[in-house]
């Protein structure tokens, strides 16, 4: 089952980006939607590395309690990448092609930009 994490207070966590965690209510980097575990093992393991990296200086927001981690919502990825294209007056075209190639592995592998 694919899954994604969720925090009570930062929303869900996009993945990591030069050493810095990106969550959905940070929106710092909302084109690179939501990060997707394949297994719920890879992504207990992911929460469990959060927690002991910032437990320490906030022991209260990163307990283990603030954070769940549910079914991967696809709709939701989607309207956030959708989103950050269109907020930047991208055209519809570009938004296209970073769902098709984030859905689509056989047409990323395939994809060349010249």
């Amino acid at each position: 089952m694919d899954c994604q994490i969720r925090h009570a207070d930062l929303g869900l966590f996009q993945g990591n980006l030069m050493g810095i965690d990106l969550w959905t209510s940070q929106n710092k980097f909302p084109e690179g939607g939501i990060r997707k575990y394949s297994a719920e093992e890879d992504a207990q393991n992911d929460m469990a590395a959060i927690i002991e990296a910032y437990t320490k200086h906030d022991s209260v927001r990163f307990s283990p309690s603030s954070f769940s981690i549910e079914p991967f919502d696809r709709e939701e990825d989607e309207q956030m990448i959708r989103g950050a294209f269109t907020s930047r007056g991208a055209p519809k075209i570009y938004c296209d092609l970073m769902l098709i190639t984030r859905y689509h592995p056989e047409v990323k592998k395939n994809f060349r930009f010249n």
